[in-house]
């Protein structure tokens, strides 16, 4: 079944219609799919499928629903690159969209873009494959053990002048009342 625009819209749904059509076209862009053509086949198609879970719910926002399913398209095609080589993970959308921008692919094959993978020449998926797996690092759990911190003597002396003055808690009191009154004797000195 060919996909195409859905074009029996009510006035009020046009308007977020055309909002999702612009988004998902910027989520492609954002990619680097800049082929016009590439982006009429992939845009309705999208859109297509996000139109078929607004019927079913119309109530949920047209441009989410275009966002995410345009999301599920780009992570379920690096799922389909990547399924003999590599375990899923919770990332395979950010490390796919590294992968692609590592190989360059939307400049240098940028009619192989959300192909199938039986459509794509083996140096496209080698090469994304071998992104795919450098495109971060693995977590090394380590083993440190935390230390002291020595933020050096004048903490300390600090600490030592806090521990003084709570066993004399008037002091205190009196270094406020004698700076307070010390103040206005200045002021005073001045003014006269």
């Amino acid at each position: 079944m060919e996909p195409k625009l859905i074009t029996n819209f009510k006035a009020e749904e046009l308007e977020a219609w055309d909002d999702a059509f612009e988004k998902v076209e910027n989520y492609l862009r954002a990619h680097r799919f800049q082929s016009k053509v590439l982006l009429a086949e992939f845009v309705p198609e999208i859109l297509a499928r996000a139109h078929e879970k607004y019927r079913l719910d119309p109530s949920q926002d047209p441009v989410k629903l275009a966002s995410r399913e345009a999301d599920l398209k780009l992570e379920g095609w690096f799922e389909e690159l990547i399924s003999d080589s590599v375990d899923f993970g919770v990332s395979t959308g950010a490390r796919g969209r590294l992968a692609l921008l590592l190989m360059d692919a939307p400049t240098r094959w940028p009619q192989y873009m959300l192909r199938p993978r039986s459509e794509l020449p083996d140096e496209f998926v080698e090469e994304f494959c071998r992104s795919y797996l450098k495109a971060g690092p693995d977590m090394d759990p380590t083993h440190m053990l935390p230390r002291p911190i020595d933020l050096g003597p004048i903490p300390q002396m600090a600490e030592s002048t806090l521990n003084n003055l709570a066993r004399w808690p008037w002091i205190p009191s009196l270094l406020l009342w004698s700076s307070i009154v010390g103040g206005f004797i200045y002021v005073f000195w001045l003014t006269r």
